[in-house]
């Protein structure tokens, strides 16, 4: 099966923050596809009640039919014929729906933290996949039961006949049912196939993110390698390259985590990444070596709102974000052989943010000058961060995507140090800590398989 979808939403951390984000007409969308699989769960389960009701009513008639002729004894041998052949065609059809509702439960999981954009074609080939097993469910149970059916006309044919040729019939051909019930296993897969292996790299203009905040003005990229396990497990390993200086890779990130998706619209995403750097990187002596995060989403029709907790080992401190994101897909079919998908967004960020105050405090000395001591005073502060505008363009074929993606970031995240000297209050001054606006162009692209 070819899959095509999850693929964007994988590329390096940026996933775990936007797995969520959705439009209102891919919302419904989304719905109409989860309505789909419940659709294909009552099928089967209709087509495995009709086939036990119809093979118990013709046991019963034939019954009926050959009771007069028969003894006692070999009524309730043929009645357990009857018996025994329905619970092959309910261990068989059982065996069949536990498969699917799997498959089903693993596809929900699968696509419900991606954009629908990027899930619509494989979408639409497990849902023929799956189509296709419950064709091919519902023949062979029609098969075994022509088979089982020929098979007590034999018995009941058999036992008339040996009151006259003292024949001691077989009641049931064991070893037949057996391999018909084993044929019929062989043909459903215990497990549809899910893309679980994606290899992506990422361009991006600004070097905005990078593990910790580190606007220098120079690009960089980023190339990983991602698992993603149906159950919501993945885990990645990636190597971030910083363009204009001497040593290009610069950090080697490993990451793992687990996701899982609520009542549909509720994303809940926990994760732990550990940074390596070079050791000629700026960041060799950063606080930022190791980070476990939580996200939860949830996706509304208007706007997709998820706060993230993060906290750093090596410094001992934590941060929280708040973030609401606001987009709307448009879509280009049959492009090529592929799909474009057209993603304006917006979105407004805010987060935890220090501010410092620096005091001079006077310490009296016996028999000693007045001297000043600098202390130092941090304070958390949960502010409004970021404004950002992009607008990206997908384009999706077979395996392969392509997404370049204007970006426009406002930081409004002003930091301030305070230094206060209490001999010189004249001198008492704050400075601000603050990052320009940034317009940069993101290129991601990359394979899942």
């Amino acid at each position: 099966m070819k899959n095509t979808s999850l693929l964007v939403a994988l590329c390096g951390v940026f996933f775990l923050e936007r797995a969520a984000a959705q439009t209102p007409k891919a919302d419904t969308d989304k719905q109409q596809l989860f309505q789909s699989f419940s659709v294909l769960e009552n099928d089967a389960t209709k087509i495995r009640d009709k086939s036990l009701r119809e093979w118990q009513g013709f046991g019963d008639s034939l019954v009926k039919k050959a009771e007069s002729l028969i003894t006692a004894d070999e009524k309730r041998a043929l009645q357990k014929g009857v018996s025994d052949c329905a619970a092959k065609l309910t261990s068989v059809a059982d065996m069949f729906l536990k498969r699917q509702s799997r498959a089903i439960d693993s596809a929900r999981k699968a696509f419900q933290s991606q954009p629908f954009s990027k899930i619509k074609e494989p979408a639409a080939e497990f849902l023929e996949s799956e189509q296709e097993l419950l064709d091919t469910f519902k023949s062979e149970l029609s098969d075994m039961s022509d088979v089982f059916s020929d098979s007590l006309y034999d018995v009941a044919e058999a036992m008339l006949l040996a009151k006259t040729e003292d024949i001691d019939p077989a009641l049931l051909n064991a070893e037949k049912s057996n391999a018909i019930a084993a044929s019929l296993a062989d043909e459903i897969p215990d497990n549809a196939p899910f893309p679980q292996w994606s290899i992506s790299t990422t361009y991006q203009g600004r070097a905005y993110w990078r593990g910790i905040d580190q606007n220098d003005q120079n690009a960089s990229s980023y190339t990983d390698i991602a698992y993603t396990h149906p159950i919501g497990l993945y885990a990645s390993i990636g190597v971030t390259g910083l363009f204009g200086q001497s040593n290009f890779f610069d950090q080697l990130t490993l990451s793992a985590g687990y996701q899982k998706a609520i009542a549909e619209k509720l994303t809940v995403v926990l994760s732990y990444s550990r940074y390596f750097y070079d050791q000629n990187s700026v960041q060799v002596r950063s606080a930022y070596t190791d980070n476990l995060g939580a996200t939860v989403s949830y996706i509304t029709p208007i706007v997709t709102p998820s706060i993230s907790f993060n906290y750093l080992f090596a410094s001992g401190g934590g941060d929280a974000f708040l973030s609401f994101l606001l987009t709307r897909s448009f879509f280009i079919d049959d492009v090529l052989g592929g799909t474009i998908s057209i993603d304006p967004s917006a979105s407004l960020d805010f987060g935890t943010l220090q501010s410092i105050t620096q005091r001079a405090t006077v310490i009296q000395q016996r028999n000693q000058l007045p001297r000043v001591q600098p202390t130092a005073r941090i304070d958390s502060r949960f502010v409004i961060t970021n404004y950002n505008l992009s607008l990206g363009v997908s384009y999706l074929v077979g395996i392969f995507a392509f997404t370049p993606e204007l970006s426009l970031t406002v930081p409004v995240n002003v930091s301030t140090v305070t230094i206060v000297n209490p001999l010189r209050p004249s001198q008492t001054r704050t400075e601000r800590v603050e990052t320009p606006p940034a317009f940069f162009l993101t290129i991601s692209a990359g394979v899942m398989f």
